[in-house]
């Protein structure tokens, strides 16, 4: 493919890019398309990258998924009345919290030692080795979301009396309330213990000074927010309404990240470091994202030339194989098989299999029947 024609594609990938949702993070140098790169490339920056990595399915609605410190663990809470704990290397369920109703909440202290839940009227903490609640915090109204400071000494409540709340953990006594228009979903702590965000029904995400209780930045959205979460250095908030995750720059307040759903998606939560997301939905699934910091320039031209080629050619939904899919979109774009099956096999297995299937899970959603089904030949 000469380089008139790889400049007209880009081009018209860039045209698309604003109709196309893209998830994007600062690119790397390659030898591939080096003089596009100089002339278009900048105009291609992703903000952030991100994939599905895993999934743990529960026995009920997934209403919370919350890592601990280490990124090691995830904890989940479900209607199926249980907190569970996870290890999140072998994908393994390694404890089981009991409950007597639905469990809307569990989150970590800063040590892992410790387990937060909420369940009906009431937040609990669980010892994580012995499993025995050592701890109550009865309120007047449904809670939905317990949460743990960075140094295990605070506990933040969300209710549906239309408060978020502070509590001292030793004192078990609540030192400070931040009224809200309507319930509150979620209360999350930044890294620090200085700032804490809520989610509520008022369709906002809102952030406030702890010291103060002062409200200083607001993050509208069209729905009720379910759940907020600031990533590991404060810079990102991760948001989730409907059936939508989001992340955004906490200074600019864009909107650079989002994960569709098939359910509601009622929680958030960055691991450690900020380069997993776990989600949490209605779908009795809970879910684990991974970004994708090394991707090459390679990389992101096929990747966009797989939405461009999902928005402009409808494909057909028999297109039921990643050979099928590469060997139509070579035709289609003039490219070759091979240097795009090389491409493709640049990308980590695990992201592979990711790409695949959310490939396979649009072109089922957004693609055609056709009576009889042809590709170009392999080249």
């Amino acid at each position: 493919m000469n380089t008139k024609k790889i400049t007209a594609f880009l081009f018209l990938i860039c045209f698309y890019n604003a109709a196309i949702s893209m998830e994007l993070t600062p690119y790397k140098s390659c030898s591939f398309f080096q003089e596009i790169h100089q002339e278009i490339g900048e105009h291609m920056l992703p903000s952030q990258w991100w994939y599905l990595q895993q999934t743990y399915q529960h026995n009920g609605c997934v209403p919370s998924a919350c890592f601990n410190n280490t990124g090691t663990l995830l904890a989940t809470a479900s209607y199926d009345k249980t907190a569970r704990m996870f290890d999140v290397q072998t994908h393994k369920e390694i404890a089981s919290f009991q409950h007597n109703d639905l469990v809307r909440s569990a989150c970590f202290n800063n040590t892992g030692t410790l387990l937060a839940t909420s369940s009906s009227d009431t937040a609990r903490i669980f010892d994580v080795q012995t499993h025995k609640e050592i701890a109550l915090f009865p309120h007047n109204d449904y809670i939905y979301s317990a949460c743990f400071n960075n140094t295990g000494t605070l506990l933040a409540t969300a209710s549906g009396d239309k408060t978020a709340r502070m509590f001292d953990v030793q004192e078990k006594k609540e030192i400070a309330s931040f009224p809200h228009n309507d319930l509150v979903n979620s209360a999350c702590f930044n890294n620090t213990g200085t700032l804490l965000v809520t989610a509520s029904d008022d369709k906002t995400a809102r952030i406030f000074d702890v010291q103060t209780h002062k409200e200083i930045a607001s993050f509208p959205h069209n729905v009720p927010v379910h759940s907020a979460c600031f990533n590991n250095t404060g810079t990102l908030l991760a948001t989730s309404s409907s059936d939508t995750a989001r992340i955004f720059d906490v200074q600019t307040h864009k909107e650079i990240a989002s994960f569709p759903h098939n359910g509601w998606v009622y929680s958030v939560c960055f691991n450690n470091t900020g380069t997993l997301l776990a989600t949490a939905s209605s779908d009795k699934k809970a879910r684990i994202f991974a970004r994708y910091d090394d991707y090459t320039l390679d990389q992101l031209i096929l990747k966009k030339a797989f939405n461009t080629w999902l928005l402009v050619e409808k494909p057909d939904k028999k297109l039921d194989s990643l050979e099928k899919l590469l060997a139509d979109v070579a035709c289609k774009h003039e490219y070759s098989y091979n240097t795009l099956l090389g491409v493709w096999k640049t990308f980590p297995e695990d992201m592979q299999d990711a790409l695949w299937r959310t490939m396979q899970h649009r072109i089922q959603t957004h693609g055609k029947k056709m009576a009889s089904f042809s590709f170009c030949n392999m080249q």
